[in-house]
């Protein structure tokens, strides 16, 4: 064989000549050859181009409902407001939780996700525990900054104790939607409304047990306890907006009652209202009184009477949103309770705003049988504005 740049000539074995033809040892031919086959892939490409986006989209898809990892549903309230529920592991769950899951950067990214701009709060133990769903405790590790729950890395386990499961209030625009309680706790204040770009009270004209209700409700809780009028939880920084309120009590919010826009003379015209607290109840009695219980770590539990007296009554009492104690019961007067014991050798000064800032011995440690339940006596509320 004999070859030449760019040429190239085949010899048999006797020599004889079969011709000459382009060499493929040709930088030429080489370089053409190659660009076809480059042309020739990129059109393959750009031809499985489409499929192989949409086998990536039903890939990243599998698994997820309503385009998140996670959907979400607010359950038992209305629109912006309800029982938290979770679809996770091909079935809905509700949801307890405690420390930093109620945290409200949490809050924030559940009802972003769910469309709203903001969260107002959670509410621990809104809604009675659910015997049709799972329960899950939802470990977030939000910033706050997230779209939806996927981007927190959530973690999830199972609850132990079926108590109540969270809710949540989620905030929408509207005359009096955004709503809240100030001058006293997370359960009981001064209502204020959000008009106009600044918060404003409400004037308690004809102000009823019936307007109340829907108060508490908008903001999450159960139900509403009582009425605070006269302005019982100080003077505001804006003076009242809202003079006259008629709601029937079913109502969600109190934009859907008849209001009338107007000045309330001063602030002792403030109302005021008592929702039913997340943390603390009185069982086996009636609204003022009753054996005095706790919740903890997804559960209710009773208090021991070692130590306990009218100081650590006062404390309960103003808890409830109470003014303060008449009594404090001991001996289970009111009854034996059930489960835990979860507190034991209570000792209020009396200033405190919780009874878990009290001094005790630990959440469920105690000496104690059923049989020494404590109770309390609590001055009764306003229940119509006069």
């Amino acid at each position: 064989m004999q070859f030449e740049f760019g040429r190239f000539q085949f010899l048999s074995a006797e020599g004889r000549n079969f011709g000459t033809g382009p060499s493929y040892f040709s930088s030429k031919y080489i370089f053409r050859r190659f660009r076809s086959i480059r042309r020739g892939f990129f059109c393959y490409c750009r031809m499985l181009l489409p499929i192989y986006l949409s086998l990536t989209v039903l890939v990243l898809s599998a698994g997820q409902v309503s385009g998140f990892a996670y959907e979400i549903r607010l359950i038992g309230g209305a629109e912006n407001y309800g029982r938290v529920e979770v679809f996770h592991n091909g079935s809905w769950a509700t949801v307890c939780g405690e420390g930093r899951t109620m945290r409200m950067d949490n809050a924030h990214v559940v009802c972003r996700q769910l469309g709203f701009r903001y969260a107002l709060g959670w509410r621990k133990e809104a809604f009675n525990c659910s015997a049709t769903y799972r329960r899950i405790f939802i470990r977030f590790l939000c910033v706050g900054t997230e779209t939806s729950l996927d981007q927190c890395r959530p973690r999830f386990e199972r609850c132990e104790h079926c108590g109540k499961d969270i809710g949540l209030v989620c905030y929408i625009p509207g005359i009096a939607n955004e709503i809240r309680l100030t001058g006293g706790a997370e359960n009981y204040g001064r209502v204020e409304l959000f008009h106009d770009g600044s918060w404003a009270t409400v004037c308690d004209n004809v102000w009823s047990m019936d307007d109340a209700k829907v108060v508490c409700r908008q903001l999450g809780f159960g139900y509403a306890l009582g009425v605070k009028i006269n302005g019982f939880y100080g003077p505001a920084t804006n003076r009242g907006i809202l003079d006259r309120v008629d709601c029937v009590g079913n109502e969600t919010s109190l934009d859907q009652c008849r209001l009338r826009f107007g000045r309330c003379e001063d602030f002792e015209e403030d109302v005021g209202v008592v929702c039913n607290s997340n943390e603390i109840r009185l069982a086996g009695g009636a609204d003022n009184y009753g054996r005095v219980e706790v919740y903890h770590n997804g559960q209710w539990g009773t208090v021991c009477d070692d130590l306990w007296d009218i100081h650590d009554a006062n404390v309960v009492c103003r808890q409830l949103g109470f003014d303060y104690a008449l009594a404090s019961k001991t001996g289970a007067f009111y009854g034996q309770g059930t489960g835990s014991i979860m507190l034991d050798d209570v000792s209020c000064v009396g200033n405190e705003t919780s009874l878990s800032q009290c001094r005790h011995l630990g959440f469920e440690v105690h000496n104690c049988g059923h049989r020494e339940d404590a109770g309390v006596v609590c001055k009764k509320f306003t229940t119509e504005a006069e």
